[in-house]
């Protein structure tokens, strides 16, 4: 039996830190499985360090990665080459032929050729692109203000924002204190992410869960676990990824218990669940989807399908705990890919679908509509309560959202509803 969590060197001791006030140092494994889990272009790919601006090493072919010495650059060397060769051809015909600019008067504009600069390499390259790539892409460094390429420094520090030398003053201006800490918060995150601190508190979590306690939003929930478990109710990284990877299976739980349909989970022993994935996926998380065999009784095997990025394609049996070894209860979490929405149609069960946004939450739903050809309205639209308090960035708008932030819910999909429940809040 294969266990979803790794046992390398934990995170360092910073819990009783404020985690939005600088950058945290990861010391697990430098492994292709670790720091290919996100990208940023402002630190050391590798070893995920932040350095003097001028001490660090930009790929020299394709400008976008860096890295803190040669050392590491090697490390990735084999990793990184075939891709890197494309994007300095790339861009060469691009300038060449006058599709990218110097510098974006809008940010639309900006976004909208790295997309084009993205679907170019897709194109080309003879596999799929993962996750951090697809990151890369949509990172390349550029001016907060002018959207420049030349001449740039980073935030010192979020390390997630870039500005050039004639720029300076209006930076400081408009990236205030606020969003630098969601952005430093956010990095904090996904370094902590690559380490087994986070799952180890998973199954704390779920012994908290037994317990009882009263499931009103992950906020209170988390709250009251700290309460239950430590002196200082401060929130440490390894609290907000744990918000993060509990944000999935609560989500399931709480749409569920608002559709009014109990006939959905009452009385099945054999209970399955396809998560369709848009972004990457980190499968230490995956630890967190046995909570729904600690909230629905009655299910005696769960059966989660994920379908998304970042999956790797074997079927994992996780080592559950105790309680539920005693109870015969099985989580088998099987990675696969659905063609269209089309299939889910013929299943006649429910759909649950999330956003961190309204925008993106009302195009998803058009989406739908056109793949199904019919004018299909969801059954509810609701802000859900147990979204995760874990900021990531979104590279549509270059700001930070929170994942599953707003829950939309088709009860069937063979069924055309005129009728859409919002509750109240929803467009706050």
């Amino acid at each position: 039996m294969q266990s979803l969590f790794w046992h390398g060197p934990n995170l360092n001791p910073i819990d009783d830190e404020d985690p939005t006030t600088g950058v945290i140092k990861y010391e697990g494994e430098y492994l292709p499985k670790y720091y290919n889990q996100f990208f940023n272009p402002n630190i050391c790919h590798v070893c995920k360090s932040v350095i003097d601006h001028g001490k660090l090493l930009q790929c020299e072919e394709c400008h976008i990665i860096s890295y803190c010495d040669e050392n590491h650059k090697n490390i990735h060397h084999t990793q990184h080459n075939s891709i890197c060769k494309l994007i300095k051809e790339l861009v060469v015909k691009l300038v060449n032929e006058k599709k990218i600019s110097k510098s974006y008067a809008f940010l639309g504009d900006w976004i909208r050729d790295k997309k084009m600069f993205k679907t170019e390499i897709k194109r080309k390259i003879s596999r799929k692109l993962m996750p951090y790539e697809n990151q890369m892409f949509m990172s390349i460094k550029s001016c907060l203000i002018c959207h420049g390429r030349v001449g740039l420094s980073a935030c010192e520090n979020c390390y997630s924002v870039n500005y050039c030398t004639r720029h300076s003053l209006a930076f400081k201006d408009t990236h205030d204190k606020f969003i630098c800490k969601k952005f430093t918060l956010s990095l904090n995150v996904n370094i902590a992410a690559l380490t087994d601190r986070p799952t180890e508190l998973i199954r704390d979590f779920i012994a908290f869960l037994d317990k009882k306690p009263r499931l009103l939003d992950t906020f209170r929930l988390i709250m009251t676990f700290l309460w239950s478990s430590r002196t200082q109710l401060n929130w440490s990284i390894a609290d907000y990824v744990l918000s993060d990877y509990l944000s999935g299976p609560l989500t399931i739980y709480y749409g569920i218990t608002r559709t009014d349909s109990p006939h959905i989970i009452d009385k099945q022993s054999n209970f399955n669940i396809h998560i369709i994935c848009t972004n990457s996926i980190n499968n230490n998380s995956l630890a967190a989807w046995e909570v729904l065999l600690h909230l629905f009784h009655d299910v005696d095997t769960l059966v989660i399908t994920i379908i998304g990025q970042g999956i790797i394609p074997n079927e994992y049996k996780y080592e559950i705990c105790e309680l539920c070894k005693r109870f015969q209860l099985s989580l088998n979490l099987k990675p696969t890919w659905f063609q269209t929405v089309k299939a889910i149609e013929t299943q006649y069960c429910p759909l649950f679908l999330t956003s961190p946004n309204l925008f993106k939450g009302q195009d998803t739903i058009r989406k739908i509509r056109i793949i199904l050809n019919k004018n299909i309205n969801p059954d509810l639209e609701l802000k859900n309560e147990f979204h995760s308090h874990a900021p990531s960035k979104d590279y549509e708008t270059d700001y930070i959202n929170y994942s599953n932030k707003y829950l939309i819910i088709y009860k069937d999909l063979s069924k055309v509803n005129n009728i859409c429940k919002r509750y109240p809040g929803y467009y706050k």
